[in-house]
């Protein structure tokens, strides 16, 4: 039986998969953790909270202990590009920090010592979604990009970067280190490039959120 751990950040998040759905709450390593049964799958579901440590932590405990074949990391992320639209979903072909900066010691922006500089997710499962998903590089960092001057310096870094989080390659990270295939998967609740972008993720949040939930929901269908 195959098992498929689905990670979120924000509560809207966690509300927007149990919404009309028959998840049962368990509590796992003192973490509440969603699980239900789909043909020959278990998907567990969980929040980590926003940031790369939270992210990390969770990703690290449910990883040992539920032994998940897939981790999908689902959520919401603002647009780094004028090509993307709000409500676009974009899933990781890799993943990278824009926050992470080694380069006194020669290193690219990004890159970890002794690691690869992107997580590149599973192939399989990129193949498994919807072909208007988009696909392309997603960056993180403790923060919330607003404004152009931060826009600028991770643009700068990361040209061919299309949206920005705070949790996803934390959990790719993770995933690579235990040896767990995975996908990050962001619905565009805003974009950088817009006037009062604030606002707008306030307005587009919960319809992002819906996307990504039919998104994932769809990619685990698929999945055998």
């Amino acid at each position: 039986m195959k098992k498929i751990l689905i990670i979120v950040a924000m509560e809207s998040e966690l509300d927007g998969f149990l919404k009309n759905d028959n998840y049962k709450m368990q509590i796992i390593l003192g973490q509440i953790v969603f699980s239900k049964q789909l043909n020959n799958k278990t998907i567990y579901l969980s929040k980590c909270n926003v940031g790369k440590v939270n992210a990390c932590c969770l990703t690290t405990s449910l990883i040992l202990k539920l032994k998940p074949n897939y981790v999908v990391n689902a959520g919401i992320g603002g647009g780094l590009t004028n090509n993307l639209n709000l409500l676009d979903v974009v899933a990781s072909s890799k993943v990278a920090y824009h926050d992470f900066d080694l380069t006194a010691f020669n290193l690219k922006k990004g890159q970890l010592n002794e690691f690869e500089y992107y997580f590149k997710a599973s192939k399989k499962l990129l193949d498994l979604l919807d072909n208007n998903v988009k696909k392309g590089l997603i960056v993180s960092g403790d923060q919330f990009i607003s404004g152009l001057e931060p826009l600028k310096q991770i643009k700068k870094d990361f040209p061919k970067a299309l949206v920005c989080d705070m949790e996803g390659c934390a959990i790719a990270h993770t995933c690579y280190l235990l040896s767990k295939k995975f996908v990050v998967i962001r619905a565009i609740s805003d974009n950088v490039f817009l006037d009062n972008h604030i606002n707008i993720y306030q307005d587009y949040k919960e319809l992002a959120i819906e996307k990504v939930v039919q998104v994932v929901n769809n990619l685990i269908s698929k999945i055998f």
